[in-house]
């Protein structure tokens, strides 16, 4: 008792139960918005494109990429004068993976150094995937959504791993990202970029190859947000000093994923630096996109993949 003639509550006196149950109330739900907030900021295939072509324009856009794809193919392959090779693709598909490993199995007079969108958090694992072939934990985020799946270049990589400087987790962890999108800040593309500059630096004369998502790998503007904070890793590695010369940005893409994919059936690679190059951008990337001009601006090759396959997530890890 008090001098008041209160009582005073002891520090050990529990909380009476209706108390408790409307604490635990706002646990749930803030536990629910959570879970909702990360399904809706979760990574998803991209849309269906939203520009439509008339008939006139689908014929002129098919036929310059046509004549760009006759040779297109053969210069993107010659990788003899570049330092740093950006791939972005569309997350979740089979082909993308397919179509790098491709290009990479030609790469026979460097080693390679493979830079992945995986959280950092994750490296051990992956060492342990390139080392062993596989790796349990690394396969269980797969299925879980905490990490894309990239199990069929993991299997690519442990079968080439003579050949490979490193295999490196380039992305932040997932709690990061997440909280970064719920506040509209992006350290993503800084902490990217710092990876393929540290690769550079710890192996000259390597391949450098970052295989990420689209947004990630364009050299100019701004995405998602116009804020000074969205810039892709291949315009921030511009800034840094790599030279334009040495560094390629291909955009990997399929069936009903981008304009010019239904203006030009494809399947096959584009070259920007061709008369398709001074197209607008919107024919490539169905995505907001700020302070940018022509596609050139963006990516050096678009490469149709045709029709894409769905990477089956409880199988993601198979070999």
């Amino acid at each position: 008792m008090n001098l008041s003639g209160g009582f005073s509550v002891s520090p050990t006196m529990p909380l009476p139960r209706s108390r408790w149950l409307r604490i635990l109330g706002v646990f749930l739900v803030l536990a629910v918005g959570a879970a909702g907030l990360r399904t809706a900021l979760e990574p998803e295939e991209t849309p269906a494109p939203g520009l439509t072509l008339p008939e006139a324009e689908r014929d002129r856009i098919g036929a310059l990429a046509r004549a760009s794809a006759a040779d297109a193919g053969r210069r993107l392959e010659d990788l003899s004068g570049v330092d740093v090779l950006l791939v972005g693709e569309e997350h979740f598909y089979v082909e993308t993976q397919a179509w790098l490993a491709r290009l990479l199995d030609g790469v026979t007079n460097r080693r390679i150094a493979l830079l992945l969108e995986l959280p950092r958090g994750f490296q051990p694992e992956v060492d342990r995937w390139v080392a062993t072939g596989r790796s349990e934990r690394l396969e269980e985020a797969i299925r879980s959504r905490d990490a894309l799946p990239f199990g069929d270049l993991l299997a690519w990589a442990h079968r080439n791993r003579s050949r490979l400087s490193g295999v490196v987790a380039m992305d932040e962890d997932g709690s990061r990202v997440f909280w970064n999108r719920v506040f509209l800040r992006d350290t993503r593309n800084r902490t990217m970029a710092d990876a393929v500059l540290s690769a550079r630096r710890a192996g000259p004369g390597d391949l450098v190859v970052a295989y990420g998502g689209q947004m990630h790998m364009l050299l100019a503007g701004r995405y998602r947000y116009d804020r000074k904070d969205r810039v892709p890793a291949g315009a921030r590695l511009l800034r840094e000093g790599v030279p334009r010369e040495r560094m390629r940005s291909v955009l990997l893409s399929g069936e009903r994923k981008a304009p010019v994919c239904d203006a030009w059936a494809g399947p096959g690679a584009l070259d920007m630096a061709d008369a398709i190059g001074a197209e607008p951008w919107a024919l490539f990337v169905d995505y907001p996109l700020f302070r940018v001009g022509t596609s050139r601006d963006l990516f050096d090759f678009f490469v149709h993949l045709g029709p894409l396959t769905r990477v089956s997530r409880p199988e993601a890890g198979s070999r």
